[in-house]
């Protein structure tokens, strides 16, 4: 559950990129201690600096009243390279709990059969991907969305996954290929208008770097109003032969461009 710290609103004298060390309340407003704030918990924040800004979470410790900084987005682009003059004020405000999602991008691509999310922060536990979309092109049943990792197009992934067509079930098993290839499925160009294949896609662990990759799987595509073949779901796993950590996934069509409405987002875990 959601836990807001209320009124919190401290300044700060830290300069540089790093941990901040909170200061006094702002009069009116209280602490993160005052407002129940507890060491070794995580909360989202706010810092301003004239104009700058810059939103992420971090972790909080009472005794020094050192504040960590992961971000999330900001002004600049980057961490705020907070300097020695001007007044910085730092704005706590909910507690984020393991398992919290943080949305790291969302795309809507449109003319391109390739969705691409790149320099992919490390400090998250896993990744989760969320795609809706059809494709401009492809043929019954569907257009297939692979994935890659790191550019990395070698016979390094193993697939298993099982697949309901309309009511016939089977298993689709490949080894040694050069992505997932079946990672998400979406209908194709003639599929009944408006109809849409949702997919959901799980890494597990992927900034550790001892350690294969793998992750979940799930998709449905609803290709025609009737019940029949073009309407697949299916449900997996796969595996990346590879120790490296993830910063880059290539999400790529069999078929076509992504149509106008298709949009892909990528979250870290905690």
């Amino acid at each position: 559950m959601l836990q807001f710290l209320n009124r919190v609103k401290m300044d700060t004298s830290t300069t540089g990129t790093g941990t901040i060390t909170l200061g006094s309340a702002v009069s009116t407003f209280q602490t993160v201690t005052s407002a129940g704030g507890v060491t070794g918990d995580t909360y989202r924040y706010l810092i301003e600096n004239d104009t700058d800004w810059e939103i992420g979470y971090g972790v909080y410790t009472s005794a020094s009243q050192a504040f960590t900084r992961v971000l999330e987005q900001s002004s600049t682009g980057s961490l705020l390279n907070l300097p020695a003059s001007g007044t910085t004020w730092a704005i706590i405000q909910s507690k984020l709990d393991a398992g919290a999602l943080v949305l790291i991008q969302t795309q809507t691509p449109t003319g391109t059969g390739v969705v691409t999310f790149l320099n992919i922060p490390q400090y998250y536990t896993n990744l989760l991907i969320t795609g809706a979309g059809r494709s401009t092109a492809g043929s019954s049943p569907g257009v297939n969305v692979a994935m890659t990792f790191n550019s990395d197009t070698g016979s390094n992934y193993d697939i298993m996954q099982w697949q309901l067509a309309n009511a016939t079930g089977g298993t689709n098993s490949q080894a040694a290929q050069a992505s997932v290839t079946s990672a998400g499925f979406i209908p194709w160009s003639a599929a009944t208008t408006g109809n849409v294949g949702s997919f959901r896609i799980e890494v597990i662990n992927y900034s550790q770097t001892t350690l294969f990759k793998g992750g979940l799987t799930q998709a449905a595509s609803i290709g025609a109003t009737t019940i029949g073949a073009s309407n697949i779901a299916r449900s997996g796993g796969f595996l990346w032969r590879s120790a490296t950590a993830i910063s880059r996934v290539d999400l790529t069509l069999s078929a076509g461009n992504w149509d106008s409405g298709s949009q892909i987002s990528l979250y870290g875990v905690l």
